[in-house]
């Protein structure tokens, strides 16, 4: 049913602790190393501290994490990504990162708001965040202390330009969901209704409604919608819905072992058309046996083959720390750690204290950018909505592994493309 590009297999994944939690060390990273001659001055990052001293320099990061609930796995994601890039950071000569991390209950606003202002209250002069209504929930207390906060997990429309001191560490994970219209269009044209199975959220529920629209102005109909509580153990009468109409395809927003779920639920109940999601996690064989061959995702951009000095150096640093290929959300938590640690420099250069909110705010004010990325191209935020833009993955499982067929860059599905294409590497 697939046209699919054949080439180097690619693990791409996306909650690699939701579906068999990856209790991970995070007390002892290994993955440290750098260039020899590189020091301070140069490292694979992209990063120059060679005209500040940072050795002793020690900030205190905030991270709102879902430490408790059903989400709470994602927490090992998100500080096996900024432990790393902590130890790695410490190692090329740039300041000591320490986290102060406090829980939001996987998402939940008012733990959110709580966990918030303990920051506030610690006097933590940055902060990282997660989960789109926990975030928009702190917006009125970040603000009034000044407090520069990056979800670096990803955006969502409702959290765009939210709050003054709110920012996106990551890219809008919503936007792109409405290309699995285009893929299946374009790879199945003989597909024409679908349904549509969607975590009861509000990016879930939104996410649905774009995939609905541009399908059907692709001239497909969507003959149901089917909304799945989050963690939900019973998920047969809404498989049941979404297969009465007999659809060509089975759109999923889901997550984590609810997505692995459904995917078996479909295959279990007989369905043999497409189905296309909005992640992939090797891990899934665990819970769906072969029923992921051939399943679509649509994933945050990560490579972790792709030849470029700041991607070897995260993805070699998290094999050696954690025995594992690294997934896109631990990824968006390094990088953003990595920024927080040239904020730190910018405003020693500034002759500020690197420790106080409003020297970091002014810092990334002033260039609210990156040098490049772990995908090889700078990153640069819309000073306006406070997210930016970063490509993401199309691909197909093959025995387990998920095999690149295309990205989504510059507001286009471009099937056959590769990271590597977009940083011309």
């Amino acid at each position: 049913m697939f046209h699919v590009h054949r080439g180097r297999r690619l693990a791409v994944t996306a909650t690699a602790g939701l579906l068999a939690p990856l209790v991970l060390a995070t007390t002892s990273v290994a993955g440290t190393s750098v260039p020899a001659d590189a020091g301070p001055a140069a490292n694979p990052s992209g990063y120059d501290w060679s005209d500040v001293d940072l050795s002793d320099v020690t900030l205190e990061v905030g991270q709102i994490l879902p430490l408790t609930g059903g989400a709470a796995s994602y927490a090992d994601l998100f500080r096996n990504g900024s432990d790393l890039a902590a130890a790695q950071i410490a190692a090329a000569g740039g300041p000591t990162i320490t986290f102060n991390r406090v829980d939001n209950a996987s998402g939940t606003p008012e733990a959110a708001i709580s966990a918030a202002r303990q920051l506030v209250d610690d006097g933590t002069p940055i902060a990282q965040t997660s989960f789109p209504e926990a975030s928009i929930a702190i917006v009125p207390i970040i603000d009034d202390a000044g407090l520069l906060t990056f979800n670096p997990a990803g955006a969502t429309p409702e959290q765009l330009g939210a709050g003054e001191y709110l920012w996106m560490g990551g890219p809008d994970g919503q936007a792109p969901l409405r290309f699995m219209a285009d893929y299946v269009h374009e790879t199945s044209p003989e597909a024409t209704t679908a349904a549509i199975i969607a975590w009861n959220t509000a990016t879930g529920i939104a996410a649905g409604e774009e995939i609905t629209a541009r399908w059907e102005e692709l001239g497909g109909s969507v003959d149901a919608t089917e909304l799945v509580d989050i963690g939900s153990s019973n998920v047969g009468p809404q498989i049941a819905r979404a297969l009465a109409g007999e659809p060509d395809v089975v759109f999923l927003v889901l997550f984590g072992p609810d997505n692995a779920n459904v995917i078996t639920a479909l295959r279990d109940r007989g369905f043999e058309g497409t189905i296309m999601g909005s992640e992939f996690d090797p891990q899934f064989e665990a819970i769906t046996g072969d029923a992921d061959e051939g399943y679509v995702a649509i994933t945050y951009a990560l490579d972790p083959e792709l030849d470029h000095p700041f991607n070897r150096l995260f993805v070699d640093g998290f094999r050696e720390t954690y025995g594992t290929d690294p997934e896109p959300f631990a990824s968006m938590f390094y990088e953003n750690t990595w920024l927080i640690a040239d904020l730190v420099a910018r405003a020693v250069r500034a002759g500020a204290d690197p420790n106080d909110r409003e020297a970091l705010y002014d810092a990334f004010i002033a260039d609210p950018a990156t040098p490049t990325s772990i995908i090889g191209t700078p990153y640069v935020w819309d000073t306006e909505t406070h997210g930016y833009q970063r490509p993401f993955l199309v691909s197909v499982v093959e025995g387990h592994v998920a095999v690149p067929v295309g990205v989504i860059a510059d507001g286009e599905l471009q099937v056959g493309r590769t990271l590597a294409d977009l940083a011309g590497a």
